[in-house]
């Protein structure tokens, strides 16, 4: 019996040396075939280094350690991007697609810590029909996740770097990447998440924009934290610009953009959210107009969406308790005039330029220097190539004397009594504007100084005093005065130009007319 014991032990002995021999030669053999595929099989534009190859045969997972990625442009001449990684995962590594069929497959890519470089410039586009796809391969990835990676775009133009992101995860799923792409990328993907802290982007050489905390999922993005640094002082600025340009510093500490859908399957790259919130926006605009002016033509927004490289529909943007202060300096020495608007409200509808879309409507509430209620609603149709728009507001209650910090040190006027109530109305094209206002004030008048000085200049302010009908008792309509509003646009100027000068004219029409209502 023990002869019997013994021989089979022998036997299962044996075949446990067999199997493990057998194994550890499927080993070595794979790990062989492995490195050849990543030598061989992976795209001529991809270079690949690494320390130690781990493999498990079983379920076939390979990990490279320590491993440094180069990738080149399409003719081979120029390395545009840099991995340096601690570890790269593959797992699930499919065999028959990598030893008998044109394509490597994974079940799931990890990369641990990667740091990239990637210089946008040094990628050469080439003729992509003369561009032969013969012998390629397809590479396809049931899920990719980058953990822990940093990033760095430079800006070799301008010797800088354009953008960075400190730390960030990412994980995108279905992924193919080969000769037949079905858009503009590189590779073909279905989802992705993201999450990234300390995103800085160069939007242009005057501004950069920052992001504390970017998270898209599912659909939906997170911001925590979004800013708009200026590169330059006040004063800098002005000594570096051949012509005017605002200098802004924007702050957002929340914004949430509900059900992004991007489309990549047509000729033009599609962008839709249905809803975008904004809260307490704090937007400080400063321009120096000592500057030259810039006589370039500036469009409407209705042309500017039209203009736009990709299709785009926002279907509602709510802004919520804002700040917005715009301040201008007109003389060397004196203080820059500011205005001020709190308590912003705004809804906008429907920001597209689809063929199909349905206009844009804007509505506005906001206290005007920190005290007068102002409403503004304006609409506009993104596809009138006449750039039509229609804008309505009011403003109630504001004491004359607070716009004297914007009046004095930009017109040299001061002044005094009070606008009840304000109403307009007015429709414009690319070109000119029409409408009306009415105004009910009180003792309403403008003191204009004397040069360098605050004193009054009695003789042109009596002088002016004769055009001006100071309050508007007695007047028809409930002591309402009514005025015509006609402004000549200057397409050198912003729309908020357009809106000043129309209101201007209305206010000028009103104080200055007979101050009935035309029929």
């Amino acid at each position: 019996m023990d002869f019997i014991n013994n021989k089979k032990a022998k036997k299962i002995l044996i075949l446990v040396v067999l199997m493990l021999s057998v194994l550890v030669g499927v080993h070595f053999w794979a790990k062989s075939k492995v490195t050849r595929i990543l030598e061989e099989k992976i795209p001529a534009t991809i270079a690949l280094k690494y320390t130690d190859l781990d493999l498990n045969v079983v379920f076939g997972n390979v990990s490279l350690h320590d491993a440094f990625i180069t990738v080149r442009s399409e003719d081979k001449t120029k390395t545009h991007t840099f991995f340096k990684v601690k570890a790269v995962k593959l797992k699930g590594l499919g065999y028959w697609d990598a030893l008998f069929n044109d394509r490597i497959s994974f079940r799931k890519i990890v990369l641990v810590q990667p740091k990239i470089t990637h210089d946008p410039t040094r990628r050469d586009k080439v003729d992509k029909k003369a561009d032969s796809t013969k012998g390629k391969k397809v590479i396809a990835i049931k899920e990719l996740e980058i953990r822990g990676g940093s990033l760095v775009v430079l800006d070799a133009a301008a010797n800088d770097i354009a953008t960075t992101v400190v730390d960030y995860d990412l994980s995108i799923s279905d992924i193919e990447l080969g000769p037949e792409t079905k858009h503009k990328l590189p590779f073909d993907f279905k989802n992705f998440k993201f999450k990234g802290k300390h995103i800085s982007t160069n939007n242009s050489p005057f501004e950069k924009f920052i992001f504390d905390e970017l998270t898209i999922d599912e659909g939906n993005a997170r911001v925590t934290g979004f800013h708009i640094r200026p590169s330059y002082s006040k004063a800098a600025l002005s000594n570096v610009l051949q012509f005017e340009r605002d200098h802004v510093a924007l702050d957002i500490p929340k914004i949430n953009l509900e059900h992004i859908q991007l489309n990549r399957d047509k000729n033009r790259f599609q962008v839709a959210v249905d809803q975008m919130q904004l809260q307490k926006v704090n937007l400080q605009v400063y321009r120096d107009k000592l500057v030259a002016d810039d006589l370039s033509k500036k469009p409407l927004y209705s042309e500017s969406l039209r203009k736009l490289p990709f299709d785009l529909l926002v279907k509602e943007t709510t802004i919520e308790d804002g700040f917005i202060s715009y301040a201008e300096l007109v003389d060397s020495e004196n203080k820059a005039g500011e205005l001020t608007f709190s308590s912003v409200q705004a809804t906008v509808k429907s920001i597209s330029n689809a063929k199909d879309a349905a206009k844009t409507e804007i509505d506005v509430q906001a206290k005007f220097m920190k005290q007068a209620p102002l409403n503004l609603h304006w609409n506009f149709d993104v596809n009138n190539k006449n750039n039509a728009l229609w804008v309505s507001g009011s403003l109630k209650n504001l004491p004359a004397s607070i716009l004297n910090p914007f009046l004095k040190p930009n017109m040299n006027v001061v002044s005094e009594g009070k606008i009840d109530e304000m109403y307009f109305k007015f429709q414009a094209n690319k070109s000119v504007s029409n409408g009306e206002m009415k105004m009910k004030y009180d003792n309403f008048k403008f003191n204009i100084l004397q040069n360098d000085s605050s004193k009054v200049n009695k003789l042109l302010t009596a002088i002016g005093s004769l055009f001006f009908k100071s309050d508007s008792e007695g007047d028809s309509k409930a002591d309402f005065r009514y005025g015509t509003i006609e402004a000549e646009r200057d397409q050198t100027k912003s729309f908020f130009n357009y809106l000043w000068i129309s209101v201007k004219s209305g206010v000028v029409s009103t104080l200055t007319g007979n101050g009935e209502k035309e029929k």
